[in-house]
C-alpha cells in the first residue's frame, strides 16, 4: 500500500482506502468551508458541499473510536446549517433572515460548533496514530484547531484584519493542511484501515438525495417564493366622493387626476387649505431614455392638461404641496409611480425615497412616509400596504473616492401577475425649522425595477440598493423623479425651479 492506494485482490484495479478517502474529504471540506470566495455565491455554495463531503467522511469513521463518533453528529448539524442556506439563497427571505439578531446569535454558536469538530478530529487522529503505531504525527491537526481559535479571537478583538497579517494566515494555514494530509498519508502507507462502519445509505444515494433537494430548492424558490407576499382588497367605492372639495383644489392647482385619482381619503384631507403646488413628471422608458415635464401653480400659468406620452414604460410624479400657514412653513410631498405599459417581470420592486429634511438641514419630518399600491383586476380596483416600508442606511462604493452613504425610506413591494395598471405612491410631509429665510425644499424618488430573478443569493430590490449589493445592481432598472422648491427670504414669496 503506497501512497493512499490499496490493490485489490486481484492485483490490477487500484482502490483508494477507506481511510485517505474519508480524511481527503475532511481536509479538502475543511478548505473550502475556511477560505471563501464572495462571488456569484460560491460562499454558501462551496461549504454547502463541502459540509456534505465531511459528513460523510466521518461517516466512515464513527465506528474507529469515540472522537470519531462524536464528531460525526456535529458535523452533520453543520452540514445542515450549510444546505439551509443554501436554500435559502434561492428564495428573497435570505437577506430578511440574515439580519435577524437570533441568527447572529447561532452564528456564533456555530463557529463555536466548528471549533468543537476541530478538537474531536484530533484527538480522534491522535488515537488513530498511536494504534497505527506511529504516535506524534497528529501534530498538524493540533495546529489546525490553534490557528482557528487565533483565527475567531482575532476577529471578535479586531475589526479589520491588516493585509499582511491576512496573507502571514493564509501561508500558515495552508502548511498545516499539508502536513495535515502528510499525516493521512502516513497512517494510510503503514497500512491502517478504520473499522468499517455500515453506509445504509450509500454515499452515493446520499448524494443524490441532497442534489435533488438543492433542485427542488432552486424550484420553488425562483418560481413561488419570488415575491412579496401582499394582501390585496378591493378599493372602496365611496373614497372618489370623500373630501370633494379639497381634491378639486388641489385638482385646480394643477395637482394631476391620474395620481390624484390614486390618493386615499386621509392623504386628501391632509391637505385641507392647500397654497400652492409645485409638479415634475419624469417619463421613463426602460432603455434609459427620460423625458421631464414640471409645472408651479405660482408661476401664473395655466394648468397644464396632463397626459401620459406614447413611447414610455413608466411616469414617476412628484407633487410638492404648500399646506396653510400657521406660524410655520409646512409642505407635504407626494411621490407616485404610474406604469404606462405593463412590465414584463413582477418580482420584487421598490420605491425610494431621499425626503428633504435629508436634503437640506433647515426641515424636519413631521409625517413619516405612508402611501399603498394600488392595480386593476376583473374590473375593480385594489389596493395593498407595501411590503416593506423602513428607512435604511444606502451606502455606495466607489473604486477612486471609497464609500458614500444617505438615509433613504425604501418602500418594497410586489405586483401580482394578474393585475394591470400597477401603481403606487408614498407621501411625507415636512416643516421649516426656521421660516422667512430663503431655502431650498428637495425630495428625490428613485423607482427600482427588478428586471431579472436570476442571481444568487437572490436578492429584492431593497437590498440590492440599501446594501450595494455585489453583482446584483445590473439586473435592476433604476428610474428617477424629484421635486424642488426655492422659498425666498421675504415668505410668502415663491420661487421657481431655478
Amino acid at each position: 500500500m503506497r501512497g493512499g492506494i490499496v490493490m485489490s485482490t486481484a492485483g490490477t484495479v487500484p482502490a483508494v482506502s477507506r481511510w485517505y478517502r474519508a480524511m481527503s474529504w475532511m481536509l479538502i471540506g475543511h478548505l473550502f468551508t475556511t477560505i471563501t470566495f464572495d462571488v456569484l455565491g460560491l460562499d454558501l455554495i462551496l461549504p454547502a458541499i463541502a459540509g456534505v463531503f465531511q459528513a460523510l467522511g466521518l461517516r466512515a469513521l464513527r465506528r474507529e473510536n469515540r472522537w470519531f463518533a462524536r464528531a460525526y453528529p456535529c458535523m452533520v448539524l453543520l452540514a445542515v446549517h450549510r444546505l439551509f442556506w443554501l436554500l435559502a439563497g434561492f428564495t428573497i427571505w435570505y437577506g430578511f433572515l440574515s439580519e435577524q439578531p437570533v441568527i447572529h446569535v447561532l452564528s456564533w454558536g456555530f463557529l463555536v460548533l466548528r471549533g468543537v469538530v476541530l478538537f474531536l478530529l484530533w484527538k480522534g487522529v491522535r488515537e488513530a496514530a498511536e494504534k497505527a503505531g506511529i504516535p506524534g504525527t497528529e501534530k498538524p491537526f493540533l495546529g489546525l484547531l490553534i490557528w482557528y481559535m487565533v483565527i475567531v479571537g482575532t476577529t471578535l478583538l479586531f475589526t479589520r484584519i491588516g493585509f499582511p497579517l491576512s496573507i502571514g494566515f493564509f501561508i500558515v494555514y495552508g502548511v498545516l493542511l499539508h502536513r495535515a494530509f502528510q499525516t493521512v498519508r502516513a497512517l494510510d502507507d503503514v497500512g491502517f484501515l478504520p473499522a468499517e462502519a455500515e453506509l445504509r445509505p450509500s454515499d452515493a444515494a446520499v448524494g443524490w438525495s441532497v442534489f435533488g433537494l438543492i433542485v427542488a430548492g432552486f424550484l420553488v424558490g425562483y418560481f413561488v417564493l419570488n415575491q412579496y407576499p401582499m394582501h390585496w382588497t378591493p378599493r372602496l367605492e365611496t373614497e372618489q366622493a370623500a373630501a370633494a372639495d379639497i381634491r378639486q383644489t388641489l385638482l385646480d392647482l394643477g395637482y394631476p387626476q391620474a395620481a390624484l385619482a390614486d390618493l386615499a381619503p386621509e392623504y386628501i384631507a391632509a391637505c385641507k387649505g392647500a397654497a400652492d403646488l409645485s409638479v415634475e413628471i419624469r417619463y421613463h422608458r426602460l432603455d434609459g431614455k427620460q423625458s421631464i415635464v414640471d409645472y408651479t401653480s405660482w408661476s401664473g400659468e395655466e394648468p397644464p392638461r396632463w397626459g401620459f406620452p406614447d413611447g414610455y414604460d413608466l411616469a414617476i410624479l412628484s407633487v410638492a404641496v404648500r399646506l396653510p400657514d400657521d406660524d410655520a412653513v409646512r409642505w407635504r410631498i407626494f411621490h407616485h409611480f404610474i406604469w404606462l405599459e405593463e412590465p414584463d417581470t413582477r418580482y420584487t420592486d421598490a420605491l425610494r425615497i431621499h425626503s428633504a429634511d435629508e436634503s437640506y438641514g433647515n426641515w424636519i419630518m413631521s409625517d413619516p412616509p405612508a402611501g399603498r399600491l394600488l392595480i386593476n383586476r376583473s374590473g375593480h380596483t385594489e389596493t395593498a400596504e407595501f411590503a416593506v416600508l423602513e428607512k435604511r442606511t444606502t451606502t455606495s462604493y466607489f473604486l477612486l473616492w471609497g464609500t458614500s452613504s444617505s438615509q433613504d425610506w425604501y418602500g418594497g413591494f410586489s405586483f401580482p401577475a394578474d393585475g394591470s395598471a400597477p401603481r403606487g405612491y408614498l407621501t411625507y410631509s415636512v416643516e421649516a425649522i426656521k421660516s422667512r429665510q430663503a431655502m431650498k425644499l428637495d425630495s428625490d424618488a428613485v423607482y427600482h425595477y427588478q428586471r431579472s430573478q436570476f442571481m444568487y443569493p437572490v436578492c429584492t430590490a431593497v437590498e440590492a440598493y440599501s446594501q450595494d449589493s455585489f453583482g446584483t445592481a445590473p439586473l435592476f432598472d433604476s428610474m428617477e423623479g424629484s421635486v424642488f422648491v426655492y422659498l425666498s427670504a421675504d415668505e410668502p414669496a415663491l420661487v421657481s425651479d431655478p
